[in-house]
């Protein structure tokens, strides 16, 4: 995990005159950087958009009516990821539903 804030040094070591594209790629960087880690650590993401609705991985944020019968009381929209560690669940991915109108 000390790789993550040696690799923020170095982007922040950059400087104020740097050139924004090559800023959001230093952040980028990083943020794939995270990602591993933690996936080294047995941290996954939770699978949402098209999953059927789980309550217990889940958090519905709100429905959105659908036309699409196999959309009925799927996961629409990813609002923000959920976690898992394990088998437990870290944090719950917060969602959109669909609803058959």
């Amino acid at each position: 995990m000390l790789e993550v804030p040696d690799a923020l040094e170095r982007s922040l070591a950059v400087g104020p005159g740097a050139d924004a594209a090559a800023v959001l790629k230093g952040v980028q960087l990083v943020h794939l950087l995270m990602v591993q880690k933690l996936g080294e650590l047995g941290l996954q993401r939770i699978p949402t958009v098209g999953e059927p609705f789980d309550p217990a991985r889940h958090e519905a944020a709100s429905v959105e009516s659908v036309k699409d019968p196999a959309q009925d009381r799927r996961v629409v929209r990813e609002l923000k990821p959920g976690f898992t560690l394990g088998e437990r669940v870290v944090r719950p991915a917060l969602v959109q539903v669909g609803k058959l109108a």
